[in-house]
């Protein structure tokens, strides 16, 4: 008769450990990672253009255009009709300048990523 606790599955569970361990050790044999390149840092950037007022009226086209609309519609603090009116023209504008200042074509040498 055989035992309930027999030869055959504790035979079994050293087969399991056996290549468990050989796993594990394939495992840590392992070549380390190779060596990390240095964090990239980028360079200084650019002031604002001061005299491009081509720059600037977008700028304030954009910010200025949608603030005197929530200013004017969204919260009554503003007469409704001339503020609102004034900013929907600056805005775009601002997107219309925005639009033209964009280059007309790409050159060859420009590469596929955005221009910064």
């Amino acid at each position: 008769m055989s035992e309930p606790n027999g030869p055959g599955p504790e035979r079994d569970r050293d087969d399991i450990d056996r290549r468990f361990e050989q796993m594990v050790s394939a495992w840590r044999a392992s070549e380390p990672a190779a060596e990390v390149e240095e964090h990239f840092v980028p360079g200084p950037t650019e002031p604002l253009p001061a005299g491009d007022l081509h720059f600037w009226a977008i700028v304030v086209g954009l910010t200025a255009g949608p603030l005197l609309l929530l200013l004017s519609a969204g919260l009554p603090l503003l007469p409704t009709i001339p503020w609102a009116l004034l900013g929907a023209v600056a805005t775009v504008a601002g997107f219309v300048l925005l639009v033209l200042r964009s280059p007309r074509r790409r050159g060859e040498d420009d590469g596929s990523g955005a221009r910064v």
